[in-house]
C-alpha cells in the first residue's frame, strides 16, 4: 500500500478501513464528505460503498455498505490528542452521524449549514442545504475567527463537477482555515476528487487523503499536482515507513 506523494500531500488509493489504523494519532483536523445512505428501498442490489453516496447513476440510486459506526471510531483514533473534525451529511443522515460520532468518542461543537445556492426537488420542500457535524477530540479549541457564522454560502459547482458529490473548494477551505494552522495535517479518508486536499495545500497545510475508486483517485492526484508544494515542499511520505 504505497502512497502517492505530491508535495505536502500523501495520497492512498485504498480502502479507508485499512489505511486509517496506520494513521493513529496524526491528524490535526479531519474534513470529509463521508459516505452515507441516501435512501432505503428501491430496485437492484446494494452497490459497494466506494462507488459514492447516494448519487444518481444511470437512473438509479447508488447506495453504500459502510456505516458510520464502522468508520467513525477509526477516524477518531486517527486524530491527534486535540483535533477537530468536520463531517458532512444530508438532513436524513445528520442525526445518525452525530450520534455515531459521539459514541466513537467525539464531542459536539456545533452543527454547521451549507447553503448550496441550488435546490434538490422534493415533495416535502425542496432541499437547498447540507449539514456538517463539527466535533472535536480532546481539548476544545476555539476557531481562528470566532466572529464567523454557522451558515456558509458557497455555490455548488453544478455543471463543472469532476465527481458526482463534489463540494466547493471554498467550503472546505473555510473549515480548514478555522481549525488549523500552517503545517498542520488535514485528513480526508473519503477524498473523492480531492477537493479537501486542494484546499489544504492552498492554505499551506499538509494533507493525507484516501480514496478507493481508482478513477476518482487519479482525478484527485491531477488536481493536487497543480498546487503540490503546500508548506514545506518536501517530496516525502508524511509518515515514513510506518505506512509502507
Amino acid at each position: 500500500m504505497e502512497p502517492v506523494i505530491i508535495g505536502d500531500a500523501t495520497l492512498y488509493c485504498a480502502d479507508a478501513r485499512k489505511v486509517l489504523p496506520l494513521l493513529r494519532g496524526t491528524a490535526d483536523c479531519v474534513v470529509s464528505d463521508v459516505p452515507y445512505l441516501l435512501t432505503s428501498g428501491g430496485g437492484g442490489s446494494m452497490a459497494a460503498w466506494r462507488v459514492a453516496k447516494g448519487y444518481n447513476n444511470n437512473g438509479k440510486i447508488v447506495r453504500c455498505e459502510i456505516t458510520f459506526r464502522e468508520f467513525l471510531p477509526l477516524i477518531y483514533a486517527a486524530c491527534a490528542a486535540d483535533a477537530d473534525a468536520y463531517l458532512m451529511a444530508d438532513s436524513r443522515n445528520i442525526v445518525e452521524l452525530m450520534s455515531s460520532a459521539l459514541k466513537a468518542g467525539f464531542r459536539d461543537h456545533n452543527l454547521l449549514v451549507w447553503d448550496k445556492g441550488n435546490v434538490t426537488p422534493n415533495r416535502w420542500y425542496m432541499k437547498g442545504c447540507e449539514f456538517t457535524a463539527y466535533v472535536y477530540k480532546g481539548k476544545a479549541r476555539g476557531i481562528n475567527d470566532p466572529s464567523s457564522p454557522s451558515l456558509h454560502r458557497f455555490p455548488n459547482p453544478v455543471g463543472s463537477k469532476v465527481h458526482p458529490t463534489q463540494k466547493p473548494v471554498a467550503l472546505m477551505r473555510e473549515y480548514i482555515r478555522q481549525s488549523t494552522r500552517p503545517g498542520d495535517i488535514v485528513l480526508d479518508p473519503f477524498m473523492g476528487s480531492g477537493t479537501t486536499g486542494v484546499a489544504a495545500l492552498e492554505l499551506g497545510r499538509r494533507f493525507v487523503g484516501v480514496e478507493i475508486d481508482e478513477n476518482h483517485f487519479r482525478v484527485a492526484c491531477d488536481r493536487m499536482a497543480q498546487n503540490p508544494v503546500g508548506v514545506s515542499g518536501a517530496q516525502e511520505d508524511l509518515f515514513g515507513s510506518a505506512v509502507g
